[in-house]
């Protein structure tokens, strides 16, 4: 058999192995669970929760800065919403970077036990990896976190609050 051939008949069996993995995934897997995906797909809390994350853009500099969930991305987790956030509208712009948690009956949570020798650890991560920070926010007496902040690139960020509530 010649090399045409060959890939020829390759080309045939992955074809022949794809159709077999979807006729059988459409006996196996139940409707519920595909339409309960289709449908955390189509809402930002996902249907279900997930370590508290929201996404943040950092915009090119003098755009301006619109801070919002993401979908597939929740901000929700048991109960508690990460939500509230504020940014430095431009990079290279010092301001501060701002959230509040908010519990179960929808107000601020203001008691923290201290996890890792902090009360609150936050980590800010680029889309693409290049750029990661852990830093720990102060918590003002009406529940919202805050720390001086600049963005030093352009880029989509996600912000993830690891916090135990009292």
């Amino acid at each position: 058999m010649n090399a045409a051939g060959r890939l020829g008949a390759y080309a045939a069996g992955l074809a022949v192995v794809f159709a077999g993995g979807f006729a059988v995934a459409g006996a196996v897997v139940p409707e519920q669970a595909v339409t309960a995906w289709a449908q955390s797909a189509e809402d930002p809390a996902g249907g279900h929760a997930s370590a508290g994350h929201a996404e943040s853009p950092a915009p090119a500099p003098g755009a301006a800065m619109a801070v919002s969930p993401v979908k597939g991305v929740t901000a929700e987790r048991g109960g508690y919403l990460l939500g509230g956030i504020t940014a430095p509208a431009a990079v290279g712009t010092a301001g501060e970077l701002a959230f509040t948690i908010t519990g179960p009956e929808k107000s601020p949570v203001t008691q923290y036990e201290t996890s890792h020798g902090k009360k609150a650890h936050l980590i800010v991560v680029r889309s693409d990896g290049s750029y990661y920070r852990h830093v720990h926010p102060v918590m003002d007496e009406a529940g919202r976190w805050s720390l001086p902040w600049q963005w030093e690139a352009a880029g989509t960020y996600r912000i993830y609050a690891d916090v135990v509530p009292a």
